[in-house]
C-alpha cells in the first residue's frame, strides 16, 4: 500500500517535471524575443 503510494507521487512528480520542461523553452522564447 505504501509502495503504491510512493508509485503515484512518483508519477505525478515526473508529469510536473515534464509539464515544466515542455514550458520552459516558450518562456525563455518569449523573453528573448
Amino acid at each position: 500500500m505504501v509502495l503504491l503510494g510512493a508509485l503515484a507521487a512518483l508519477l505525478i512528480v515526473g508529469f510536473g517535471v515534464v509539464l515544466f520542461a515542455s514550458g520552459v523553452p516558450d518562456t525563455i522564447s518569449e523573453f528573448f524575443k
